[in-house]
């Protein structure tokens, strides 16, 4: 079966300083089985915010057995103040929230960020998640 396997998902951020003709070794992983007692990583969104600050989310897919195909997913956010740096220093995993992130994060006038998440369906009997639809979650940049 092709597929992105099970257990096997990561990411992984390159560089590049020449417009993408070339490309850097990984400079930073996110892989949830080691950082993050177990599951796989997906849909990750990086962006620069308006004071230069680089941001990294990714996803935590984990598995559970009996859960529903929507497996239960968590955000994690990463964060560097130095983007233009070979070696940046990154601060995180910091917990965003519960379910699948909506696009990139909004910065507020206080400097907050505010990541849209859509929630995901519970993934066993009794267990509690949030409302499907969006939502949004605050968190310091």
């Amino acid at each position: 079966m092709i597929g992105e396997g099970k257990g096997q998902n990561y990411q992984v951020l390159v560089t590049s300083d020449d417009d993408g003709r070339t490309w850097s070794k990984p400079v930073a992983v996110y892989d949830p089985s080691r950082q993050l007692l177990g599951g796989d990583g997906g849909d990750g969104q990086l962006w620069l915010d308006p004071r230069g600050k680089l941001g990294w989310f990714g996803q935590r897919v984990m598995a559970v057995p009996g859960a529903n195909p929507m497996r239960p997913r968590t955000i994690w956010g990463f964060s560097t103040d130095e983007p233009d740096s070979a070696h940046s220093s990154w601060k995180g995993p910091v917990f965003v929230g519960l379910g699948n992130a909506l696009n990139k994060a909004a910065i507020l006038s206080d400097g907050t960020w505010r990541q849209m998440i859509d929630g995901v369906p519970p993934a066993t009997p009794g267990q509690k998640s949030p409302p499907r639809g969006a939502n949004g979650y605050r968190c310091n940049g």
